[in-house]
């Protein structure tokens, strides 16, 4: 594990420079831990280092702050340490507590922050009462008290940082990663006795560490995919059973997702009395077939839940199925789809089906749509975690 710790250089002196000093030396038989004091320094160590954390200490500096927000646009995860510095009493002696645009920083900068470490029960309270994240983290300072000492604090720390990373292993997959969750998912949807995409794992599979395939399935769980990628492994001729990720500790998650598949027989959700009219009307009109009406229910219900942000992989996934693996009449389809007005919508996830499942364009009922609305919809998906 690589740990980028990021200090003001103004702020990086007497106990708290003994603090840093005494956690990276603890820290050495656990972790590869560097220390910047700048904000050039910082960005180098970053392209140079390729840390899986940022470490960030103090919240009054503003170029804590703009570090804080730079990694995290940059996808790395930060725990940022407050160190006292939020309690009442620092915070009425301090002259830049009255300074608005500060204090809407330091606000800004805690409420970005992965997690927030405090050294102390006290300093936990105060954040809990503040209610800016709810992510703490009690690590006591080992030079503050004599309830933990420097080797236990070290140890707790990187708990909290894999704790971390447990948390955002979207955010932290490889492009590698993320392909092989594809291949798998593939391989796993695909039914017994039809044509496999692969006979044999990806050359990249065999440079796999524990750690990459824990990311994978962490998220493949998330996605409610799992059962897929590893049955999907299980065909390929290996297996991801032995890496357990049930009882991970996490944080949780922001992004609450419905487990299961989304109704193909009727709509998930209250929908306009003009959707549920025209689907009566198909009925009637165009005679559609068990597939061709559970294709046209599931593109509404998809459609429902992206707008919710509650939308998963296992969704797509039952999409892909339905339209790859089952006969339907493109023709009609097509008219039904322009009738309940959802011809560029589908359109648009034919092409991200095609990108990250490789639906081939034999399987489509319509031409794929690659456009602007298109690339927002991808946007939309990758912001719920989805590739």
């Amino acid at each position: 594990m690589k740990i980028l710790h990021y200090i003001p250089k103004k702020q990086h002196s007497g106990l708290l420079a003994d603090y840093l000093s005494l956690l990276l030396e603890s820290m050495d038989k656990f972790a590869d831990a560097t220390l910047t004091t700048s904000p050039a320094q910082f960005r180098q160590a970053v392209q140079e280092t390729r840390p899986d954390i940022i470490h960030i200490h103090g919240c009054w500096s503003m170029s804590a702050a703009r570090m804080l927000t730079w990694a995290e646009q940059r996808g790395l995860p930060v725990v940022l340490s407050l160190h006292g510095s939020l309690m009442p009493w620092v915070w009425k002696a301090s002259r830049m507590a009255n300074d608005v645009k500060r204090m809407a920083s330091v606000e800004k900068a805690v409420r970005q922050a992965d997690a927030v470490q405090v050294d102390s029960e006290m300093e936990q309270r105060r954040m809990e009462q503040l209610a800016w994240n709810p992510r703490l983290a009690l690590v006591m300072n080992s030079l503050y008290t004599n309830r933990t000492n420097p080797g236990r604090m070290a140890a707790q720390m990187v708990t909290l940082y894999q704790k971390v990373i447990d948390s955002n292993t979207f955010r932290l997959m490889t492009a590698d990663e993320k392909t092989a969750e594809n291949i798998l998912l593939r391989q796993g949807i695909t039914p017994e006795g039809h044509q496999s995409l692969l006979t044999a794992p990806p050359e990249m599979f065999g440079l796999f560490s524990e750690d990459d395939w824990r990311k994978v399935l962490i998220h493949a769980g998330d996605e409610h995919i799992a059962d897929y990628v590893k049955e999907g492994a299980r065909r390929l001729g290996f297996s991801l059973d032995g890496i357990v990720t049930d009882q991970v500790d996490r944080f949780p998650q922001k992004l609450q997702k419905p487990d299961g598949l989304l109704p193909t027989d009727h709509l998930s959700a209250r929908h306009a009395i003009k959707t549920k009219s025209t689907i009566d009307h198909l009925r009637q009109d165009e005679k559609p077939s068990e597939t061709e009406m559970a294709i046209c229910h599931l593109l509404i219900n998809v459609q429902h839940h992206l707008r919710r942000q509650s939308l998963s992989r296992r969704h797509l996934a039952q999409l892909f199925a339905l339209l790859r693996f089952n006969d339907y009449d493109e023709d009609k389809l097509s008219r039904m789809l322009q009738k309940l007005k959802l011809t560029k919508f589908t359109a648009r996830l034919l092409q991200i089906l095609q990108e990250s499942l490789g639906l081939e364009e034999g399987y489509m009922p319509i031409e794929p749509r690659n456009d602007n609305t298109a690339n927002l919809i991808k946007k939309q998906l990758l912001s719920i975690n989805i590739q």
